[in-house]
Order: C-alpha cells, then sequence, then structure tokens
C-alpha cells in the first residue's frame, strides 16, 4: 500500500537566546554575536541530526 505524506521543509532555522546564563548560554565575545555553552552544543547536534547545515 502506498502511503502519502506531506512534508513541510524549513529554508532557515534561526536560533536565539540570552547570553547570560553561564555555563549554558553565553556571548562569546563581547565583539561577537555567537553563543557558546551546553545549549548552543545540544542546537547544534539537533540541526546537524535533523540534515541541515551549519553557516
Amino acid at each position: 500500500m502506498d502511503e502519502q505524506r506531506n512534508v513541510l521543509f524549513c529554508a532557515k532555522l534561526l536560533a536565539t537566546g540570552n547570553p547570560e546564563y553561564p555555563p549554558y548560554l553565553w556571548q562569546e565575545s563581547k565583539n561577537s554575536s555567537n553563543l557558546i555553552g551546553a545549549i548552543a552544543i545540544v542546537l547544534i547536534n539537533l540541526v546537524v541530526n535533523l540534515g541541515y547545515l551549519l553557516i
């Protein structure tokens, strides 16, 4: 039996966070918009496992 699936694709995923909660999430440096920490690692792993490219 053929099963028809409706699949939605996301072209872009934007994640933001509060950079004031180390070790969970904090700003890499004063001049950087990059957030680092445990939450960033979890999100990176999630995105990669879903098949998205990180840029």
